[in-house]
């Protein structure tokens, strides 16, 4: 446990962080079957870079390990006999799939730490001086950020491909096939009650905040989704707050993961400039 090996099968690193006998698909979110690798791996790799940018003796002395970590989400090329090229990366859409080997649909909740990952491997490769990592990443970044403002964010260009209730809300919780929007995420969140769900969704889908969020967390989109953070803050405010809280329509549609006041002031904060 808490060791990363290589699977020689697949091609990439898996780990076990839990002491569960059996080894299902959910086990660690799913990451000893490829789920979610460019979220983990990603905030190592984030941490990494910024700590070799200062400290560049410590990372000569472990390249190799962080490299390892690096080449299991943002491989450039065919040449790798070891890893994929880009493992989670859909080159059509533009964005990332957070599914792996199973459960078999491919779903993305959390697109921005996606983002996260691949400014990380940008960052990186500035920190060794690797132009061909630095680009990677910026490639593969600029495309997941043009993919989240075009998908999973409302905004004046693209509110008619919505359905209404994203267009209220602001933000899609999640994308997935085959129902493509599929708004909420799917599992529980504390508080697990309407409409503080909905600024959950908002959340998931800013979490890290670094220096990249300025080029897709804007005024624009602050706008979208200010309505979904007051309404977290002052649940009443909602006009449906008490048809809602007697029945569970509300309780299936809206499931997600809570979201600390704290952003929701930093996202009054943008949208008032």
């Amino acid at each position: 446990m808490w060791k990363l090996h290589y699977d020689d099968v697949w091609g990439g690193l898996f780990l076990r962080a839990t002491g569960d006998v059996e080894v299902h698909w959910g086990v660690d979110y799913g990451f000893p079957y490829y789920n979610d690798h460019h979220f983990h791996l990603g905030y190592f790799i984030y941490a990494a870079a910024y700590y070799v940018k200062y400290h560049q003796a410590w990372g000569r002395l472990h390249k190799e390990r962080i490299y390892a970590l690096a080449r299991d989400v943002g491989n450039p090329t065919t040449q790798d006999n070891f890893f994929p090229v880009s493992r989670q990366k859909d080159i059509y859409t533009g964005f990332s799939w957070a599914s792996g080997l199973v459960p078999g649909t491919r779903q993305e909740e959390s697109a921005s730490e996606g983002i996260n990952c691949y400014h990380g491997l940008a960052a990186l490769g500035d920190a060794f001086g690797d132009q061909n990592m630095k680009q990677t990443g910026q490639i593969l970044l600029a495309m997941e950020i043009h993919s989240v403002r075009e998908y999973w964010q409302v905004r004046a260009h693209n509110k008619a491909h919505f359905p209404p209730a994203i267009q209220q809300y602001g933000v899609v919780g999640m994308i997935t096939e085959p129902d493509f929007y599929a708004y909420t995420l799917n599992w529980p969140c504390w508080p697990n009650i309407f409409p503080q769900r909905h600024a959950c969704l908002v959340g998931i889908q800013v979490i890290p905040i670094t220096a990249v969020n300025k080029y897709w967390m804007d005024q624009e989109w602050a706008g979208s989704i200010q309505a979904s953070c007051q309404f977290a803050i002052n649940p009443k405010s909602h006009p449906a707050y008490n048809t809602a809280e007697k029945t569970n329509e509300f309780l299936t549609e809206l499931e997600s993961v809570s979201i600390a006041t704290g952003f929701i002031t930093y996202v009054f904060i943008i949208s008032s400039f």
